[in-house]
């Protein structure tokens, strides 16, 4: 694994298959909502790279090693500059074939690989699990007084920002109380990804969720021209599965698989392991 430091304040790291790294097929990784690249990711990694694929994984600014203040902020549009920035540096690389690059995200991330792969033409494919569509969608399934409740605090905080301040709120938590993600065992789900000794804390700056709030890459993805692989949950309650079927429907060339299980199911085995070895062949086909 090699350490990058991108100019933009990113760090990111490659991980090589064991194999001679020249003209080497790449998949870009892109993690959730509030999350860290290490979060539940080193076993599909080692699936990729043991099919022979290069993988850069990477923390967006505000999280991880990489740079922003405040810590921990999520900002849509600056995630979705990361990841522009990401694919114009490993485009660069003299290992890389980049006529065989792939992004890869999951939940948010995944809603991101949708819209970068609507302005990106030049993307061989896509791929998201659990990806995020619709913010409406997502929102139906929120009681009307925690909505509210969580948008005051955003309100507060995109306020207080102004002066130098900070109010966070719980990025997962138990439904009912305050937080980002309060779906039922997703606090629980969520936690059990952070790895032994991180650094990450289950706080964000409630401005968050205003970013959020008007974010739905279903709007873009009649852009995507590179084939796409999705994987979607029939029991998932923060990304619907009919905002999912809606949201392909209006893609050109896509693999959808369904599997009967909530959002954070994709991260444990055996279904992991089926999702990334149902990923890896629908690489290989587009490759082949």
């Amino acid at each position: 694994m090699d350490r990058a430091e991108l100019n933009s304040g990113i760090v990111g790291y490659w991980h090589w298959p064991d194999v001679d790294r020249r003209t080497l097929p790449l998949i870009v990784m892109g993690h959730g909502f509030g999350a860290e690249w290490t979060f539940g990711t080193s076993e599909t990694i080692a699936d990729f790279t043991s099919a022979k694929f290069a993988v850069f994984t990477f923390d967006y600014r505000h999280y991880g090693e990489s740079s922003g203040e405040p810590r921990q902020l999520l900002s849509v549009k600056k995630e979705l500059d990361d990841w522009r920035s990401v694919l114009a540096y490993v485009r660069r690389d003299d290992h890389i074939d980049i006529s065989r690059l792939a992004i890869w995200g999951s939940s948010l991330g995944g809603g991101h690989v949708l819209s970068i792969a609507s302005e990106d033409q030049d993307l061989s494919a896509a791929v998201a699990q659990v990806p995020h569509c619709n913010i409406i969608d997502t929102m139906k399934h929120i009681p009307l007084p925690a909505l509210l409740k969580t948008t005051g605090h955003a309100l507060y905080d995109s306020c207080f920002g102004l002066f130098g301040g900070l109010h966070t709120i719980p990025i997962m938590n138990d439904p009912g109380k305050t937080g980002a993600m309060t779906f039922p065992g997703w606090k629980e789900e969520g936690l059990r990804l952070v790895p032994e000794g991180s650094r990450w804390k289950n706080a964000f700056p409630a401005r968050s969720m205003l970013s959020v709030s008007t974010y739905s890459p279903e709007r873009v993805v009649r852009g995507i021209r590179c084939p796409v692989c999705i994987h979607y949950g029939r029991k998932d309650v923060g990304v619907p599965p009919g905002s999912v079927e809606r949201t392909v429907a209006k893609i050109e060339d896509v693999k959808l698989h369904c599997f009967d299980g909530d959002h954070f199911d994709v991260y444990h085995d055996p279904l992991r392991a089926r999702i990334a070895s149902e990923q890896l062949a629908f690489l290989k086909r587009v490759y082949n």
